[in-house]
C-alpha cells in the first residue's frame, strides 16, 4: 500500500511541533550521551540550557493561540517530553545523588509554571508507566493530525483528502500493531477526552473516500462496539524464542521504534513491513537475512488481527517477546 500524496510534517501539526520541541531544548544532544558512559558533566551543562529554556519556550508556543483544545494539547505535551527528560537523566546519570538533583532542578523549575491554579491551567502531570505514556502520546498526536485535516478539507482540497485518507490509514495500521503485540491494562488512561479515545473503537478512524466529481469527502464512521477492525498490512506471526535469546529488558524503547516514523518531505510512503524479534544486535545478525525478508511466503498470510478486541488490549495475553516492526520510506 502507498501513499500516494506524500503526507510532510506541515500537514502533521503534532509532528511538527515535536519536531521543533526537540530541535529547540536540544533533546538530541541529551539522547545522543551514551548510555553505558558516565557524562554526568556534560548532562549537568545540558540540563542548565534546558531550564533556562523551557518556560520561555512554553509560553511563546502558549501565546500563539487562545483555543482551549489547543492550549490542553500543549499542556500534555509539555509534561510528555518533561517525563521523558526526566526518564533520560535518571539512566544516563550513573551518579544517583547528581541525578536526583538534576531531576529535582527540572522538577522545581517546572512548577514555577505547571500548576492548575495559575492562568495557564497546565498542572504538572508525568504519571504513567513509559509505555502507557507513550501510546497515549501517539494517539494524542493521531487525533490532532486528523482534525488539522478535518479542518482543512472544509473546502474540498482532492490532494488533501487523499492524504487524510492514507495517513488514516497508515495511523490505524500502526495502532494495530502496538495492540497485536503489547497490551495496556489502564484503558481509561488513554481517553485524552470525547473525540480523542477508544471508547467506540474503529469508530476514531473514519472511512474516507475523495469524491473529485461531487468535489466531497465521503467519510464512514465505523461506531458499533462490535465492529471488527482490521489491518490492511499483513505481517508475519510471533516467532517462538530461540535458545540464547533474551526477554526484551528495553521494551518501552522498543516500542517507540515500533510506532515511530519518520514522514517524508517528498516521494511516497510505501507500506514496507518487516517483523523481528527483539534480540542485541549480534544475535540478531547471526540468524541471517532471511528473517529480515519481507516478501517471504507467509507474508501474505490472511490479516485476521481484531483491533482492540485482543487479548492483549485487555490485558490477559500471556508474556510475549516484543517484536519491532520496520517502515521504510522512499
Amino acid at each position: 500500500m502507498l501513499y500516494f500524496q506524500a503526507v510532510t510534517d506541515e500537514d502533521l501539526p503534532a509532528d511538527k511541533f515535536d519536531k521543533e520541541f526537540n530541535e529547540h531544548l536540544n533533546i538530541n544532544e541529551l539522547n545522543n550521551v551514551l548510555d553505558y558512559e558516565d557524562y554526568s558533566d556534560k548532562i549537568e551543562k545540558w540540563v542548565e540550557n534546558f531550564h533556562s529554556k523551557l518556560i520561555p519556550y512554553y509560553l511563546k508556543n502558549w501565546n500563539k493561540s487562545k483555543d482551549k483544545n489547543f492550549r490542553d494539547k500543549l499542556c500534555r505535551d509539555f509534561n510528555y517530553w518533561l517525563r521523558d527528560v526526566i526518564d533520560k537523566v535518571k539512566k544516563k546519570v550513573k551518579n544517583t545523588s547528581k541525578a536526583d538533583a538534576m531531576v529535582d532542578k527540572i522538577t522545581q523549575r517546572a512548577k514555577l509554571i505547571f500548576r492548575d491554579d495559575l492562568v495557564y491551567k497546565c498542572p504538572l502531570d508525568i504519571r504513567g508507566t513509559e509505555e502507557e505514556r507513550y501510546i497515549k502520546k501517539e494517539l494524542d498526536n493521531y487525533c490532532e493530525n486528523r482534525d488539522s485535516f478535518e479542518n482543512k478539507l472544509t473546502s474540498y482540497d482532492h490532494t488533501m483528502c487523499e492524504k487524510y485518507k492514507n495517513y488514516i490509514s497508515y495511523a490505524k495500521n500502526k495502532f494495530i500493531h502496538f495492540f497485536s503485540y503489547r497490551s495496556i491494562e489502564n484503558i481509561d488512561y488513554l481517553k485524552i477526552n470525547e473525540n480523542c479515545n477508544f471508547d467506540k473503537r474503529c469508530g476514531i478512524f473514519p472511512q474516507i473516500q475523495c469524491d473529485s466529481n461531487k468535489n466531497k469527502v465521503i467519510k464512514e464512521v465505523l461506531s458499533s462496539e462490535n465492529e471488527l477492525c482490521v489491518s490492511s498490512i499483513k505481517y508475519f506471526p510471533p516467532a517462538p524464542l530461540q535458545e540464547g535469546d533474551q526477554e526484551s529488558t528495553e521494551s518501552s524503547r522498543s516500542l517507540k521504534k515500533i510506532l515511530s516514523v519518520s514522514t517524508p518531505v517528498a516521494g511516497a510512503i510505501a507500506f514496507s513491513v518487516v517483523l523481528f524479534k527483539l534480540a542485541p544486535v549480534g544475535s540478531l545478525l547471526n540468524r541471517g537475512k532471511s528473517n529480515l525478508n519481507p516478501l517471504k511466503d507467509d507474508f501474505d498470510q490472511p490479516e485476521t488481527q481484531d483491533f482492540l478486541n485482543s487479548q492483549d488490549f485487555l490485558g490477559t495475553n500471556p508474556e510475549n517477546s516484543m517484536y519491532q516492526i520496520a517502515y521504510h520510506t522512499t
